[in-house]
């Protein structure tokens, strides 16, 4: 194991930041969804109207 120098700490912590931060500004991107109402039965309407009106509200 070897031992690092103060100064080889603070860069390898600085890198260690600096990936960190790209790594945040990445997951900040916006992403869509899409939900499909699937199945035999009734309430898959219900429940895309349902969706709608909470989004607009």
């Amino acid at each position: 194991m070897t031992s690092l120098t103060s100064e080889q700490y603070k860069q390898k912590m600085q890198r260690r930041k600096q990936v960190q931060e790209e790594r945040v500004s990445q997951a900040a991107q916006e992403k869509g969804l899409i939900i499909v109402n699937t199945g035999n039965g009734k309430g898959k309407t219900t429940a895309a109207l349902g969706m709608v009106m909470r989004c607009l509200g």
